[in-house]
């Protein structure tokens, strides 16, 4: 029984892992592919005014040129990628629920306190920005 309450804390830590590297994978690939943020605040008359000259008198091609070749170079890969990520991911997430459902407290606590030590890992060793705060969310 030791033993499989190892094995499920380590699986339940790297699930944790596993999402934040998905996170990061994403926000890479936005930053790279020069997208810009997805707010649900609409822009002001000044920037929409600014967004409908730069569209009139200059293309996306023509400001970053070898950004756009290299987003369109590797976006097969990061789909490919992005994909098998997800897949594993969610694999992972339903392996620990059915281990959450046998109703063995053991495994149960193991499931948690992986899951609460690889989110406290990734606390403590980055600099993680809460959901809803950021760059999209200052006044």
């Amino acid at each position: 029984m030791g033993l499989a309450f190892v094995v499920v804390f380590l699986v339940a830590v790297i699930y944790e892992l596993l999402k934040y590297g998905k996170d990061s994978l994403q926000m890479a690939a936005n930053k790279s592919g020069d997208r810009s943020c997805r707010c649900n605040m609409s822009p002001s008359l000044e920037m929409r005014s600014e967004q409908d000259k730069l569209r009139r008198n200059l293309s996306v091609e023509m400001i970053l040129p070898e950004k756009n070749k290299i987003w369109s170079r590797n976006r097969a890969l990061f789909i490919t990628i992005s994909t098998l990520l997800h897949m594993f991911a969610l694999a992972l997430s339903y392996m620990l629920m059915l281990i959450a459902m046998t109703f063995n407290v053991w495994l149960f606590l193991a499931v948690i306190l992986g899951a609460g030590t690889g989110k406290l890992i990734l606390l403590l060793k980055t600099n993680i920005v809460p959901v809803g705060v950021g760059h999209c969310n200052e006044p």
